[in-house]
């Protein structure tokens, strides 16, 4: 099961437990299959479409993703703190990255 907050990602399952803060991670690359966080200097964590169960979670986490790091790429609007599915600057919705 994933969550997330604004302090960053918990993840847990019957194997283990995970939790990635928002703040250490230092950049992030999207597709629409996958999302790589680099923590720090260390190498990149992967997290991929396959991972979650239900296809909304996988976007709503690719929208925290996006949120967090990316902003919107239509207008390059910061989009820290939106809640909505689309850019509240230009319209545009906030999951529509490559």
């Amino acid at each position: 099961m994933w969550t997330f907050s604004k302090n960053g990602i918990h993840a847990q399952d019957t194997h283990a437990e995970h939790q990635i803060e928002w703040e250490l991670a230092t950049k992030a690359l999207i597709t629409k299959r996958y999302v790589m966080l680099q923590l720090g200097g260390q190498l990149y964590h992967t997290f991929a479409a396959s991972m979650f169960d239900d296809p909304t979670l996988w976007h709503n986490f690719r929208a925290a993703i996006i949120r967090n790091f990316i902003g919107c790429q239509g207008c390059k609007y910061d989009l820290h703190g939106t809640t909505s599915d689309t850019c509240p600057e230009c319209g545009k919705p906030i999951d529509n990255v490559a």
